[in-house]
């Protein structure tokens, strides 16, 4: 029963952060009453973005997960390291190409993109007139409302094609 709750209290707090999280895909634009919109960005102006990339074997995971953590198990205490974990779950070398290559196509440079560690996402730093091109989008200087604080966003939801 405890390992039960402790799941679903685990399951709870995972759905609040993924929620938490995807507010954060939406442009400035959405929070009307946050931010004001102040003008387009130059061409030329620096913008950071990440992508990420679907994990894969999520279900292996979890299953040893619970298998360490079970003193019934032969797998009991047999903890993985972060590189077990990694060659597990990190996507598919031709899905980390593919994105790679769109990143290229649209004129994002080798050097302006980087693959993190676990092989879950790219960081990048472009000009703004790289990510319109990439997500068919105007990127826009917004500034909130209370704080003063300036952020540069695209002007509407945006995502990877397909």
């Amino acid at each position: 029963v405890f390992l039960s709750n402790m799941r679903v209290i685990c399951l709870v707090i995972l759905a609040a952060v993924l929620a938490a999280a995807s507010s954060s895909l939406h442009p400035a634009s959405s929070g009307s009453h946050f931010y004001r919109k102040l003008s387009a960005v130059h061409a030329d102006q620096p913008v950071r973005f990440h992508v990420y990339l679907n994990q894969r074997n999520l279900d292996v995971l979890e299953r040893m997960f619970w298998d360490v953590s079970n003193p019934r198990h032969p797998s009991y205490a047999r903890y993985l390291s972060i590189e077990d974990i990694t060659a597990i779950v990190s996507p598919a070398s031709e899905h980390v190409e593919a994105v790679r290559a769109w990143l290229r196509a649209h004129g994002v440079a080798d050097e302006e993109m980087e693959l993190a560690s676990n092989k879950e996402s790219f960081k990048v730093i472009t000009r703004a007139a790289v990510v319109e091109k990439l997500f068919n989008l105007r990127m826009f200087a917004y500034e909130h409302r209370s704080s003063g604080r300036v952020i540069v966003r695209g002007d509407r939801p945006h995502g990877i094609p397909d």
